[in-house]
């Protein structure tokens, strides 16, 4: 397994969320069965309500290239802009960091290593692990007429106290597909997607299932293979990973609302936390992954 490059911590402020343990039974979609295989590992999954839609729990390996194509690329600052914990969860900066490739060619990422802060006055450090993050007392509201999956993600998601940057990623998840009104317009890419998301998808998308845990560092580096075969051309570095500092260009490869689209991405994030929390170690990675997530969400829902 590839190693996780630490650099020095991140800046970032801390909310709490409420813990959520509803057993919520999928709402009623139908999916597509292409890519992934039926009953594997079926052993103490929650059974949906009878009420609830059958689901296949798949999606196309591939995406068809919407992007513009590749321009200059630019250098990654080493730096990200936090917040002090006065300030909203929507007001933190994403983070500027590497990501690079091993020998082997798995993906990991490199923490900034500076963190100037939004707010002179008072710096705080990132915490150094998820288990000692602050609070504050914050929830992202449910937006009316939101569907039932929708409902049944955001009480999941907000069962853990992730701090401000993970609130603030769920709140522009949730504007993003209001702006959307909900409605998919096409499947997120597959292609490397995390075994733990397809398990997922066939338990038709359970609020209560967990992944086994099989380490950090293994799930950094799947996600963010994943992670990086959904970005625009413009945003991939020559050399290979992500340019997180390029933000202006076509975004309409990653614009996907809906059950079958970002909607997986955040799930991947919340169990890739879980395994952050176990092992306590990576957080600055997953902070890296959760921010770029949010600028990707509040980019597309300001060029709707």
């Amino acid at each position: 397994m590839p190693s996780v490059g630490v650099a020095a911590a991140l800046a970032q402020p801390t909310l709490d969320i409420a813990l959520t343990t509803n057993d919520i039974a999928e709402g009623g979609q139908q999916e597509e069965a292409q890519d992934v295989p039926t009953a594997k590992g079926r052993e103490n999954s929650k059974v949906p309500s009878a009420s609830a839609a059958t689901e296949p729990a798949t999606e196309p390996a591939t995406e068809p290239a919407t992007s513009a194509g590749r321009g200059t690329k630019r250098g990654i600052k080493a730096a990200e802009a936090g917040a002090n914990l006065g300030t909203s969860p929507q007001s933190v900066e994403a983070p500027l960091a590497k990501r690079r490739r091993t020998r082997n060619g798995a993906a990991t990422v490199t923490a900034p290593s500076s963190t100037p802060s939004l707010a002179p006055s008072r710096t705080t450090s990132t915490p150094a692990s998820l288990s000692s993050v602050e609070s504050v007392q914050a929830k992202v509201a449910l937006p009316p007429d939101a569907p039932k999956w929708f409902e049944n993600a955001l009480s999941m998601l907000q069962g853990k106290n992730w701090g401000a940057p993970w609130h603030a990623l769920l709140q522009a998840w949730a504007d993003f597909e209001v702006r959307h009104e909900f409605k998919e317009v096409s499947f997120l890419g597959a292609k490397n997607r995390p075994e733990c998301i397809e398990e997922w998808m066939r338990r038709r998308r359970s609020a209560t299932w967990r992944p086994p845990i099989k380490g950090v560092t293994a799930f950094e580096s799947s996600f963010m293979s994943w992670w990086e075969s959904l970005q625009p051309d413009w945003r991939l570095l020559e050399a290979g990973g992500i340019d997180f500092s390029a933000m202006e260009g076509n975004w309409d490869g990653l614009r996907r609302p809906g059950l079958r689209g970002l909607h997986n991405a955040v799930v991947g994030l919340f169990y890739w936390a879980l395994e952050v929390e176990n092992e306590n170690k990576g957080h600055a990675q997953w902070l890296v992954a959760v921010n770029d997530c949010r600028v990707v969400c509040e980019h597309l829902s300001s060029a709707a």
